[in-house]
Formats: structure tokens, sequence, C-alpha cells
């Protein structure tokens, strides 16, 4: 059979002492209502379900918890970076994303804020961040567009790395645990872009990450959307690699229409909801870069019911 790979890190078998037991519920809503779009591997039977109520995509078995720190111990290793390049960032162009996601963030962040005094500082939290590359670049991008003059980010990774930028008129504070993360500053923009869908039990981090924005505050998510995909594949002979176990979810247009509304109490208004950019470069990946590119052109017209965009991207203000 055919196989396409649209990550630089592939699937792996997992055996039974990977593994969890089967989930019987949607890990978002708890709805018993899951419907089997695909399989993993066969010994053990792993398959992609998803929910009928909030379309939330999942693995039937998570991995183990000790499996996923083994493998995220090693995940930016060298030559196995997901940027191909020296930072440890899950795209591969930080640079291009970061102008992306200020070019997002600049008119609201303005809107409220209003004037920018020249001692204004914004307060970055950016959740699964590797060595901090992403959130230092837009920062770096905000202050050019004069939304703020510095910056304080705090960065979530289990990794090690630390970024190698400069760091001027730019804090940079590392922790391995968002426990570890003071909860009574509030921060003005929280970035999880590309980090969700490795988590087997994501709704308290979710619910966590808004909790730690301050009323008026920005949040930017991007998760991969291929489930759609991967199933239309499967039924012509073609398979299509979906990175388990590095990826247990699959969160797109249709789940996070519902999602925003479902935060338990957390009162939230959705600002943008749409494809995300394409996370690869015409330099280092030219033919997957067209083809996400022309895959995505139709969503611009249909929205999510054209779901065949491999990413989506959603940004929240905390009301």
């Amino acid at each position: 059979m055919l196989k396409i790979y649209s990550s630089v890190h592939h699937s792996f078998h997992v055996d039974e002492t990977g593994l969890g037991e089967p989930n019987l519920v949607c890990l978002w809503c708890q709805s018993p209502q899951l419907k089997t779009i695909l399989t993993v591997q066969l010994e053990p039977l792993v398959t992609f379900q998803k929910c009928v109520e909030c379309r939330l995509v999942s693995a039937s078995r998570m991995p183990t918890a000790q499996l996923l720190i083994d493998y995220y111990a090693t995940f930016y290793t060298a030559g196995t970076s997901p940027s191909g390049g020296p930072h440890n960032v899950a795209t591969e162009n930080p640079e291009r994303a970061a102008r992306h996601m200020a070019k997002m963030i600049s008119p609201i962040l303005h809107k409220s804020k209003g004037k920018v005094p020249t001692s204004e500082i914004i307060r970055v939290l950016d959740y699964g961040g590797g060595d901090g590359t992403l959130s230092v670049l837009l920062v770096r991008e905000l202050i050019r567009r004069k939304i703020c003059s510095s910056a304080e980010v705090t960065v979530v990774d289990l990794s090690d790395g630390f970024t190698k930028l400069s760091l001027d008129k730019t804090q940079v504070t590392k922790f391995p645990s968002l426990d570890l993360v003071g909860s009574e500053l509030g921060y003005d923009v929280v970035v999880a872009s590309a980090v969700l869908e490795h988590i087997p039990n994501f709704r308290p981090i979710l619910e966590s990450l808004v909790d730690r924005l301050q009323p008026g505050g920005l949040m930017y998510l991007r998760t991969p959307w291929s489930s759609a995909l991967a199933t239309t594949l499967s039924h012509v002979g073609v398979g299509y690699d979906m990175s388990f176990p590095e990826h247990v979810h699959d969160m797109g247009g249709d789940f996070w229409k519902k999602a925003a509304g479902s935060l338990n109490g957390r009162d939230v208004r959705v600002m943008i909801s749409r494809p995300s950019f394409v996370s690869t470069s015409l330099a280092k990946s030219p033919f997957m870069t067209i083809v996400a590119a022309l895959l995505k052109a139709p969503s611009y017209v249909l929205g999510p019911r054209w779901p065949y965009v491999g990413g989506w991207e959603v940004l929240w203000c905390r009301k």
C-alpha cells in the first residue's frame, strides 16, 4: 500500500505495555457515541474514533505516561527537529509563523490596549513551545509593530533546549510543567501551537491555559486536522500516517466550533477560526508545501465544510 507521511516523525508500533485501557467515552465531552474511522495498528488493536457529539477524533487507546515521557525527552534530538533547522520548533519556517501569528494578534491587542506607552510589557505563555524560538520571534514582531516595548515570555516544555536567539527586550523563563507556572499574574497572550494533539487528557490543560489569560487576553491554538483526508485516502488504498503515538488527537474546524462554548463556565469569544498556515516551506519541502496549499484553498470559501486541510488554527479572546 502506498503511504503518505506528513511529518518528520512517523507512527511506530506500540506494544501492550505502552498502552492504556480502551477509551469508552470521549475525552472532551464524555459522550459514549464514538465511531471508528481509521485503524492505526492491529496487534494490539488501536484505532482513531470520532465523537458523534463534539467531533473530536482520538486514539482508542492512549500511550502510557511513561512512554510519552521517554518519547518527548528526546523529541528534539539532533536531526529530528520538525523544523529541520537549528531551532526546536514544530514548523520549518518559524519566522514566517511568527509574522503570521503577529498579524492575527496585533489588531486585537492594539484595540484592547490603546496607545502603547514606552514601558508597555506584554506577557506571553508558550505551552509546548520547544526551546522558545517561536514565542521570542512573536514578541519581536509585536515590538516591531509597536504593540509593546518589551516582553516576558514563559515557555513550558519537557525538552532541555533553550533558544539561541538574542533576547533583547525579552525576558524568557522556561519550566518543564504548567504546574510550576504561577497563575496569579494574567498573560496577555497564550500560545498552544501544535501541542494539544500530543496530550491524552488535554481538556484540563486547555482550561488551565484559559484561566491564565487576563480579561482581553488572547489564546492562539493550532492543531492537526488530517483524519478526513486519511479516511478518504484509505478508501482508494492509500495510507496516511497519523503519527501515532505522537498524535493522539485530531482537532479540526468542526471540533473547535463547539469547544469554545463548553469550557465549564470560562467565557471566551472566538475571534478567528480557519485553516492553519502551511507549516512546511518551499525551500525544504516544496512538494508537500504546494500540496498543502492546494488542499487548504477550498476551505477559505467553504470553511469547516471542507475538512481536507491538514490543520486548523483558532484565536480566542477571554472576556
